[in-house]
């Protein structure tokens, strides 16, 4: 048995971390470190057992593994060793083949439960996963997982020694009007200022403590710009409209607005200048939107989300860029929730649950946990490029860049309308017009034939939005109508455009990344001088492995990250990085742009020349 069918059969997604270890001479010393890195980060899968050399998965097997198996167990459960109990007994599991190996499903603890840490020590066993390896945290690290622990919010927080008079009045009394307009029948209307604060969250008593005041989160809302100053003394809020040339550096700007004073006042300062890249007018009655487009739905859900989900514990600015094809979001904080949860909406755990209601009360944002999901949605319905969405745990920062690039271009449309002509098999009803194809189902055939290698139930989830099981009936219809041809079966299968169809589309240069699976980034960054690169790698396929190795090479012909090579090929990148990108590193095949520090956040791999073309 073979590591890909020793996955298959314990149904592995792609998206899963996944770790090798020998267990041969008993524990790896390794082990709790792994261990506790997966559950600080995403979790993962442990592979006892399994031995890696060179480009090679190797299964070695374990000598007395129900023995090694209950020695897991138990130290999994001395606080002493591991903070959590991370695996359960379901979660950890011997599989028997000629050779026994214990599987371990390490869970990701929640932000609660975090720091996971080893040896009865937060501060020198407190690990997290970077790139392919484990990695302890620093002091700040730790400390901050320590404050988002806490049972309290970040902006419940009573600030001593400030009091009513550090609040904008102007400010305040705008809020109350806007939310008069939109909570007509609310009783909170006829409440005292005082009274009202304290029902949005703004001023509260401890009644454990008995001490009562002002809230973190009525600063930061209607402060005055003088009180930031003992409570975050480098708050900067910076809009800059920038050249599309130079979207992506930080030297030039057209046009700025360097807000220090509180959040509502930063929202209809920014917000209108945010707009102005979209033609459609945006318009203000009162305190209501008119003529407003999903995509000007999207960039306010955007600009919510940035002010609402920051650390304000942190001193690090917020920055938003917008240029004409261009909008980028950036907030101190990395997301507390996973990926999955992130993109999806089904958990959210807001670092300042507060000043997101305050927002929602006066009906600039979404419910809690809807709107990441919503502007992803909005950014479909609009026919525009899928958002980018980068969570750096070791820079501790968010970022969201919405791009202006429509997702069919007209090319693409000619092309669909000769997949609808193309004949149906026997049985099939034939297709008439493109207008038979789905929005969904276009999205799909596009990136199928732009993905060149497949897609599959996951990537098209991403990609829709739509349920898993929608899209398998989706992938269904268009396998039946001869669109799509299914290269394998059961759990992963995937799915490609036929040759014929492929011949249809022609023109110089195909477009790639045009629709891809909002990624969220574990960290980029370096810049790195390339040297002369030879094609001499890219040999004839003759695997589906090779081929894929074939195409990373071709496309690391110019540094890459593993978030650049997971967009390019389709892959999930710690599925890349455990069985593509490192093996290939090992076998010269490619190198680090950092080599003397591999898990560096801006790391990067590039093609080298070919050893065996020398000999």
């Amino acid at each position: 048995m073979n590591i890909d069918t020793l996955l298959e059969r314990l149904e592995i997604t792609e998206s899963l971390e996944i770790e090798v270890k020998s267990a041969q001479g008993g524990l790896p010393e390794s082990l709790w470190e792994t261990v506790g890195a997966f559950a600080n980060t995403s979790g993962g899968l442990l592979l006892l057992g399994v031995t890696e050399t060179k480009s090679k998965f190797n299964i070695e097997g374990i000598k007395n593994a129900p023995k090694m198996k209950q020695d897991v167990f138990n130290l999994m459960r001395n606080a002493q060793k591991i903070s959590l109990e991370v695996c359960g007994p379901d979660d950890i599991q011997i599989e028997p083949d000629w050779k026994d190996i214990i599987v371990m499903r390490v869970r990701a603890a929640s932000t609660k439960e975090r720091p996971v840490h080893i040896n009865g020590n937060p501060y020198k066993g407190t690990f997290v996963r970077r790139n392919e390896g484990d990695y302890r945290c620093t002091k700040q690290e730790v400390d901050r997982m320590i404050r988002d622990a806490s049972v309290e919010s970040a902006d419940s927080a009573i600030l001593k020694g400030y009091s009513w008079k550090d609040l904008d009045k102007e400010t305040f009394k705008s809020y109350r009007q806007r939310f008069r307009e939109f909570n007509q029948a609310s009783p909170w209307n006829a409440y005292t200022d005082a009274r009202f604060l304290a029902a949005i969250g703004g001023y509260r008593k401890d009644r454990e403590t008995e001490q009562e005041g002002i809230t973190r989160a009525a600063v930061l809302m209607f402060g005055m710009p003088e009180a930031f100053m003992g409570m975050r003394p480098r708050h900067l809020i910076d809009f800059r409209i920038v050249p599309l040339e130079t979207a992506e550096s930080d030297q030039r700007w057209e046009h700025r607005i360097a807000w220090e004073g509180n959040l509502y006042d930063a929202f209809f300062k920014i917000y209108p200048r945010l707009v102005e890249p979209l033609k459609t007018p945006f318009k203000l009655s009162g305190p209501h939107r008119l003529s407003e487009t999903p995509a000007h739905e999207a960039l306010r859900e955007a600009l919510v989300n940035l002010l609402a989900h920051a650390d304000y514990a942190e001193q690090a600015s917020l920055l938003v860029k917008a240029s004409s094809q261009e909008f980028m979001f950036r907030n101190p904080g990395s997301s507390r929730v996973s990926e999955e949860d992130l993109l999806t909406g089904d958990r959210s755990d807001p670092r300042n649950p507060i000043l997101l209601r305050m927002f929602r009360h006066v009906n600039l944002a979404e419910e809690a946990g809807t709107g990441l999901p919503k502007i992803l949605r909005t950014w479909r319905k609009a026919g525009l490029k899928l958002p980018s969405l980068t969570s750096d745990t070791e820079r501790y920062e968010f970022k969201l860049t919405l791009k202006l690039v429509h997702l069919l271009s007209d090319q693409d449309r000619t092309w669909l309308a000769k997949c609808a002509k193309f004949p149906s098999p026997k049985g099939q009803p034939a297709l008439e017009g493109m207008g038979a194809l789905t929005e969904q189902e276009q999205m799909v055939l596009i990136h199928a034939r732009t993905a060149d290698e497949s897609v599959n139930n996951a990537s098209v989830q991403a990609l829709t939005g739509l349920h898993r099981a929608d899209v398998t009936d989706l992938l269904t219809r268009l396998r039946n109508r001869g669109l799509l041809i299914q290269e394998s079966s059961r759990r992963w299968a995937t799915y490609k455009v036929p040759g014929a169809l492929r011949k249809m589309y022609k023109e110089k240069t195909i477009k790639k990344n045009l629709l891809r699976k909002p990624h969220v980034q574990q960290g980029v960054g370096k810049t790195y001088q390339q040297k002369p690169v030879s094609k001499t790698h890219v040999q004839k396929p003759v695997s589906k492995t090779e081929r894929l190795k074939n195409r990373i090479l071709l496309f690391c012909q110019s540094p890459r990250s593993s978030e650049e090579i997971a967009l390019e090929t389709g892959k999930y990148r710690h599925y890349l990085v455990a069985f593509y990108l490192t093996p290939m590193v090992k076998e010269g095949l490619l190198a680090y742009t950092n080599p003397a520090y591999p898990p560096a956040r801006n790391q990067k791999y590039v093609a080298v020349p070919d050893r065996r073309s020398s000999k």
